[in-house]
C-alpha cells in the first residue's frame, strides 16, 4: 500500500495518513507526503520516481519478492 498526501490538505489532515501508516506499518506500506495540498501539483513530479520504484515492486512476481516461486 502507498499513501500519498499533501502536507497542507485542509480537507483530509495529513494525522489521517500518518494514523493509517502506523495501524499498518509493515515493509510493504509506504508512506509519501508531499508539500503543500491536494490540489497543488508542482511537488509531484519530483515524486514520481518514488511512485514508480514502489509499484515495480509491488508488482514484481512472489518469486522474486521472497526469493522462491510460490505455487
Amino acid at each position: 500500500m502507498l499513501l500519498v498526501h499533501g502536507t497542507n490538505d485542509e480537507t483530509v489532515p495529513v494525522s489521517e495518513a500518518q494514523e493509517i501508516f502506523a495501524r499498518r506499518r509493515d515493509e510493504r506500506v509506504r508512506l509519501l507526503l508531499i508539500p503543500g495540498s491536494h490540489d497543488q501539483y508542482a511537488e509531484m513530479e519530483r515524486h514520481f520516481e518514488t511512485v514508480i520504484d514502489f509499484l515495480d515492486g509491488a508488482t514484481r512476481p512472489l518469486a522474486d519478492r521472497h526469493g522462491k516461486e510460490l505455487s
